[in-house]
């Protein structure tokens, strides 16, 4: 019984003591605001600067966008100052030494975001809270999501860094009444799927403007790296697949059969794939005065198959009228081709060759036979037969000997070209990746 009298007690002097505490925050609240006028800067003697401290801490970037030149983040602002209208002696107000007064019946530094598209504030005014100190010393923070200006330079894209300036100035206060200061803070850095941040620093800048008015930028700098895994495997790598195989079915040896009218259709097709291909890169890529880099990749691997196919057209004209003429190539051709000795050995092999047909021999009798049964007319024109025979055989041998030796250099102007700008396209592609 007697221990719950003590506990009975003891609760109704905790209660109490709450009690009185409440009261006495309530009058010490009471007491500070009366007479208090927010729009009045909390200095007693007017030549004082009041001096506004800032950590800003970079919570998240959510989004960069390139086409309107602009970046949104999540950016909080802890503000400190010191009111001299807030100051209490704790030992009056039951030892209270820090209080919290909403933040719309004081007085806030007057600072705006001079580089800001929108601001939204994700704590409203009459919701936020300012925490005060006996001294004076006045805290609160602001989170906002701020959608800011920032240049694009496109030169390296797909493997650009931007520099982006977060601009605090006053508004309204001159410098020597309102100053504002920077602390700085170790606070990591958090991206999003496409861009990394890398540095978040800070800079003062102080300049005239007409008036004589001196002007003080407080700026943070924020600098971001982009991840080009998306556009290296979507754009480069397509792009310069499909180029390897314009070359390739350009390039394919062939004969005289209408193939090389289909090599041109490949490409026309390739090169409507590498349009369709620079579309998308376009869009994806900010606008400015110069071609970034991943524009210049697909403009040289465009460039690069418009050559073939002229080359190809040129190298099928020529084979046409090489077919229909059926001349000789000349001997400097071969030899620029390295086709000389092939065609010295196709020479000794036609040399011990005799493409000559055996001639017929018909026994004396059988001759005379003949001309007594009156054939010998037939026996003539039957050797002559066998003769044009021959000539024609002859002769549709050496036109295949000469399509044969224009089909082998065509071949290796095929192969020379192929490897030619298969390499040269190799060599794009890397020093796309590595520059």
């Amino acid at each position: 019984m007697a221990l719950d009298w003590k506990l009975l007690t003891l609760f109704c002097i905790i209660v109490a003591n709450t009690g009185l505490a409440a009261a006495d925050e309530k009058l010490l609240v009471k007491h500070l605001m009366d007479d208090y006028d927010p729009g009045v800067r909390p200095v007693k003697n007017q030549t004082t600067v009041t001096i506004v401290q800032i950590i800003a801490i970079l919570e998240n970037l959510v989004e960069v966008i390139e086409s309107s030149e602009t970046i949104r983040v999540t950016l909080i602002l802890n503000l400190f100052w010191t009111d001299e209208y807030l100051t209490w002696d704790p030992a009056e107000y039951d030892n209270i030494t820090d209080i919290l007064i909403p933040a719309n019946r004081i007085w806030l530094p007057d600072y705006i975001i001079l580089t800001s598209l929108e601001v939204v504030d994700l704590t409203p005014l009459e919701s936020l809270r300012a925490r005060v100190n006996y001294a004076g010393s006045v805290t609160t923070s602001k989170s906002q999501v701020i959608d800011n200006y920032c240049p694009m330079k496109i030169e390296q894209f797909p493997y650009d860094e931007q520099a982006c300036t977060i601009t605090i100035t006053p508004w309204s206060a001159p410098y020597y009444w309102q100053d504002i200061q920077n602390l700085p803070t170790k606070v990591s850095l958090k991206g999003n799927s496409e861009w990394i941040p890398i540095a978040f620093d800070f800079e003062r800048k102080q300049f005239l403007v007409d008036g004589g008015w001196t002007v003080i930028h407080s700026n943070y700098i924020l600098r971001i790296r982009r991840k080009p895994a998306f556009f290296v495997w979507v754009l480069t790598v397509p792009t310069f697949i499909t180029t390897a195989l314009c070359i390739t079915g350009i390039f394919t040896p062939t004969n005289t059969n209408g193939e090389r009218a289909e090599k041109i259709t490949i490409g026309l097709s390739t090169l409507l794939a590498v349009a369709v291909i620079l579309n998308i890169a376009s869009a994806e890529m900010p606008k400015g005065e110069g071609l970034p880099k991943l524009g210049t990749f697909v403009m040289i691997e465009m460039i690069i198959c418009t050559v073939c196919l002229v080359i190809a057209l040129v190298i099928m004209q020529y084979h046409y009228r090489a077919m229909r003429q059926l001349s000789r190539p000349p001997y400097w051709l071969t030899v620029m081709l390295l086709l000389a000795k092939e065609r010295a050995s196709s020479n000794e092999r036609r040399m011990f060759e005799s493409p000559k047909l055996k001639r017929v021999y018909l026994p004396w009798k059988a001759t005379a036979n003949a001309d007594s049964l009156g054939l010998g007319s037939m026996l003539m024109e039957l050797k002559q037969s066998v003769s044009d025979i021959r000539s024609n055989l002859d002769r549709k041998e050496s036109e295949n000997e000469l399509i044969d030796e224009w089909t082998a250099i065509f071949d290796r102007m095929d192969l020379m070209f192929f490897t030619l700008f298969q390499v040269g396209n190799v060599v794009v592609f890397i020093t796309h990746l590595c520059m």
